[in-house]
């Protein structure tokens, strides 16, 4: 090989080799900064598990309800009174009314709602017997306005079977016959009056339902209904359930549209102990997720100055996550980058343990250790730790403090009550109260 040829292949490989170190081989402060890019850029395949559940007390949603159901006007209703029921004219069947006297909200199952409506029929102070209205109705997530609505429609009026009270028939002929004129009972059989009592009985049945449907329906429209504001998240799904437990509750399995790397079962959500107000559980990815959500949208602090203070253009910036493994001793991370002058990337561990004081978070950060380095010592970042991780969590207990029921005519807003880290989920007790007004 001639020595023209050996130089020619010797700098081509030089120059190979410098393309290759300039478009191949980032700098370490590229490096980071696509490392970066990456994690916040990241997609995961949806969670077939719930990223937050909530699950709200039907027994507070009934006591809302209760008082709205005296103020709805009995109906009355057209009994024809022929053949032997002539007779009885003026003992309480020519004055019959339908008269509400509850609405309740009920367990049902397959996700639905079920709505009872309790009805005494008689004359206006009296009670012959009563009928029962059951039937069930399927919960709407309004994704625009961030609410979850249950009203009984007409339509599902028309589905429903009234159910008679058991011996009707026969405590409606005893309240007849006690009516009737001494001379009366005398005339008219014991069987005639049991008679015109199945009659009677019947006929309510079946004219209940339109009166039902078509006169009190206006009144009972907005007793039989009740929403559930939620926080301003972006929630892409809900799945319903009710549980018989605890008086009855709804219970919100919420799925946002977050990179969670894994969620919460709504079995294991609902080990918290109800209580008459709400429980949200969020899954400790989730709780990471929100947070990075909420320095994304301008929310929370996404940038930090050497002491940990946020700061517009700050030379720090974090994001958070939370291990899948829910024995890890150290569940929460932290990255921390520092793009210029000087290249960090620093990924911090640490066990968190929450309460609630007076109103305020407590945050201690335990068994804090640094589990990826790049770049130099970050003893600065280290110091300032625990703040950023109570704003993240402070951002959480706040997203449960925007929680509101409205039904009755009243809305009742939320306040937290009990906070805790169980396993690899945040648990949080709302009660609800009625909000403040000067």
């Amino acid at each position: 090989m001639s020595s023209k040829i050996v130089r020619s292949t010797v700098l081509f490989a030089a120059f190979a080799a410098t393309a290759l170190a300039v478009h191949g081989c980032a700098t370490p402060c590229e490096q980071i900064a696509r490392q970066r890019q990456e994690i916040l850029e990241r997609r995961l395949e949806p969670t077939a598990e719930p990223h937050l559940v909530a699950a709200v007390s039907l027994q507070v949603v009934n006591e809302m309800i209760a008082p709205r159901v005296q103020e709805i006007e009995p109906q009355r209703l057209e009994v024809p009174l022929s053949g032997v029921l002539s007779s009885l004219s003026g003992v309480g069947l020519d004055d019959l009314v339908l008269r509400p006297t509850s609405v309740e909200v009920v367990p049902s199952p397959q996700g639905r709602v079920g709505i009872v409506v309790l009805l005494d029929v008689g004359p206006p102070n009296e009670t012959y017997f009563s009928m029962r209205v059951a039937g069930d109705v399927e919960p709407r997530f309004d994704p625009q306005t961030n609410r979850v609505e249950v009203e009984l429609r007409i339509d599902d009026f028309r589905s429903m079977q009234p159910i008679m009270s058991e011996g009707a028939a026969d405590r409606l002929g005893q309240a007849l016959h006690r009516q009737l004129p001494a001379m009366m009972r005398l005339l008219v059989p014991p069987q005639a009056i049991a008679e015109a009592a199945r009659f009677v009985t019947t006929f309510v049945l079946t004219s209940a339902y339109p009166v039902l449907r078509d006169a009190l329906f206006t009144d009972l429209d907005p007793v039989a209904r009740f929403s559930v504001a939620l926080p301003d998240l972006p929630i892409e799904r809900i799945d319903f359930s009710t549980t018989a437990d605890d008086g009855g509750r709804l219970v919100l399995a919420m799925h946002t549209g977050l990179p969670v790397a894994a969620g919460i079962g709504v079995p294991d959500a609902l080990e918290l102990a109800g209580h008459g107000g709400i429980d949200v559980t969020v899954a400790g990815p989730a709780v990471a997720e929100l947070a990075n959500w909420g320095m994304r949208e301008g929310r929370l602090p996404a940038r930090y100055d050497d002491r940990g203070r946020p700061t517009d253009g700050g030379p720090y910036q974090v994001a958070l996550s939370w291990s899948v493994d829910a024995d890890d001793p150290r569940p929460l991370r932290v990255h921390v980058w520092k793009l210029e002058p000087r290249c960090l990337h620093a990924v911090i561990a640490a066990r968190p343990e929450l309460r609630l004081e007076g109103g305020e978070l407590v945050l201690e950060v335990q068994d804090r250790r640094v589990e990826e380095l790049e770049g130099p010592p970050l003893a600065e970042v280290a110091r300032w730790l625990a703040p950023l991780w109570l704003r993240a969590l402070s951002s959480t207990q706040s997203v449960a403090s925007t929680f509101a029921l409205e039904a009755g005519g009243r809305s009742l807003s939320a306040r937290v009550t009990d906070v805790s880290i169980t396993g690899a989920a945040v648990r949080l007790r709302v009660d609800l109260v009625e909000p403040y007004t000067q």
